[in-house]
């Protein structure tokens, strides 16, 4: 008898997980969907901080220093893809877009060097292409130099060693940025919500 109460209690426990779990599954999609239908976005990489924020048509023009949601140029998207620092998305490849920092448009100048990319003569914090990932795998970066960056033309940034941006795959045609992007809620340096 104590081992049939035990074994109904462990099937109504997997049970009631079950429910619970496809409850979590199902409250989480309809919170996505919901955020995405508002014109939000949530973010949960390092590139910017992890927080929601609001897309904004680029109807009005972009800038430096503006936050866009930009898609990388194609062979930047299909490596993205292959090693899994991109979710799928609607940029090429299925790549998702990426929040990046607009640091440089056209005719500006961005120098590389493996110290770092500079800006107008100012070089970006955490901003020296490293020579491989987080799994070993070599990164190419963007060749040494000096550029002048063409008309129509943006240099994309994010300040974070790790960034997957324009100093590997170089500058991006103004036509590949989906919207400009404003926080709502974010998580600041100290770890509280703002």
């Amino acid at each position: 008898m104590t081992g049939l109460i035990a074994v109904a209690t462990m099937r109504h426990s997997h049970a009631a997980r079950m429910r619970g779990l496809c409850f979590c599954v199902v409250a989480v999609t309809a919170c996505g969907t919901f955020v995405t239908a508002m014109g939000l976005r949530m973010n949960f990489t390092a590139s910017v901080p992890v927080g929601i924020y609001r897309t904004i048509p680029t109807s009005r023009g972009v800038r430096v220093g503006m936050l866009a949601a930009v898609c990388p140029p194609s062979d930047a998207a299909a490596l993205g893809r292959e090693r899994g620092y991109l979710l799928r998305g609607q940029c090429a490849h299925g790549a998702e877009p990426l929040l990046k920092r607009i640091v440089a448009v056209g005719g500006g100048e961005v120098r590389v060097a493996s110290s770092g990319v500079y800006v107008d003569g100012r070089r970006l914090a955490h901003s020296a292409p490293l020579a491989a990932d987080r799994a070993g795998r070599a990164l190419a970066a963007w060749p040494v130099g000096r550029y002048r960056i063409a008309r129509g033309m943006l240099w994309m940034y994010a300040d974070n060693e790790r960034s997957w941006d324009s100093r590997y795959w170089g500058p991006v045609p103004i036509g590949n940025v989906i919207a400009v992007m404003r926080p709502l809620v974010f998580v600041g340096g100290d770890g509280t919500w703002r």
